[in-house]
């Protein structure tokens, strides 16, 4: 009853705030709500309880909810993510789910991964979540796949940056649920470049194997872009081109979430490569 009433209280005074996978500890309260405000939000407020908390790497951490599926029906679509209510904690978070929305169907399992920072939310993940605490979420989100307009044979190219991974890896997921149930819209292939500071930073590397090992369709590459064990360099123009050519004959739609330089670079890169505009779907996370 206590955390029924701190959900009703805060949200009588809720306002849209949100920091995608934020791996910073100050931003200006307006920004996010400007980065939000327009975006779709369920109705829905969802109870859960924190059921797993894992390290996945120096900076990360894995927090698996459980949504009693009993008594809440709403669901995601691939990636989407969850406003995240603390008790306690007085900023909204804001974390994408790296599952699919089919797995989440089957086990009521939110899974979130989240970068260490000071910004409460994350702090909260990182210094005092425990198994058993209660939180509650909200989906929301305009990007995710698939879109509406999504009816014919297309490819997908998924970029990623750091733990901009997440949203991405709900679409690869869902992505590889639609090619098992031989749905009517599904990718013909599915590719997904992925870059981090470090070969260490690299996250879910095992589960994103385990499906392009199974599916023949599906295809990755790292990227590791800081001086070290495993340095590769930036993902640049003439890879993309290259990846693109090997895809090409079919409608190519990229979803891109990462840092905003890296988006922003991505963005170009695919316009000069004739990826019309309607094509180019991108999240930012700061």
């Amino acid at each position: 009853m206590q955390f029924r009433g701190f959900c009703s209280k805060l949200m009588a005074g809720f306002q849209p705030v949100r920091l995608l996978h934020s791996s910073v500890g100050k931003m200006d309260k307006k920004i996010h709500i400007e980065h939000t405000m327009d975006n779709f939000r369920s109705n829905d407020i969802l109870l859960a309880r924190v059921s797993k908390i894992k390290d996945i790497s120096p900076t990360v951490r894995t927090l698996t909810l459980t949504v009693d599926k009993e008594k809440n029906t709403s669901s995601f679509r691939a990636g989407q993510w969850v406003d995240f209510f603390i008790p306690g904690v007085e900023q909204v978070g804001g974390f994408s789910m790296w599952n699919s929305p089919t797995s989440f169907s089957r086990t009521g399992e939110l899974e979130l991964a989240v970068k260490s920072s000071t910004w409460p939310p994350a702090a909260w993940v990182h210094n005092q979540a425990s198994q058993g605490d209660k939180v509650s979420v909200r989906f929301g989100g305009d990007f995710y796949y698939p879109t509406p307009d999504i009816s014919g044979p297309h490819s997908l190219l998924l970029i990623a940056g750091g733990v901009g991974i997440n949203p991405l890896l709900s679409i690869w997921f869902q992505a590889r649920d639609l090619c098992a149930e031989n749905a009517s819209i599904k990718p013909i292939k599915t590719r997904l470049l992925y870059s981090a500071v470090s070969d260490k930073e690299l996250l879910f590397q095992p589960e994103i194997n385990s499906v392009s090992r199974e599916f023949s369709n599906f295809y990755t590459d790292n990227f590791v872009t800081r001086p070290g064990p495993g340095y590769t360099g930036r993902i640049n123009q003439d890879i993309l081109a290259e990846r693109i050519s090997e895809d090409a004959g079919s409608r190519i739609i990229a979803y891109l979430c990462g840092p905003p330089g890296q988006v922003q670079d991505m963005k170009m890169y695919l316009r000069n490569l004739n990826i019309p505009e309607h094509d180019i779907r991108s999240e930012l996370w700061y």
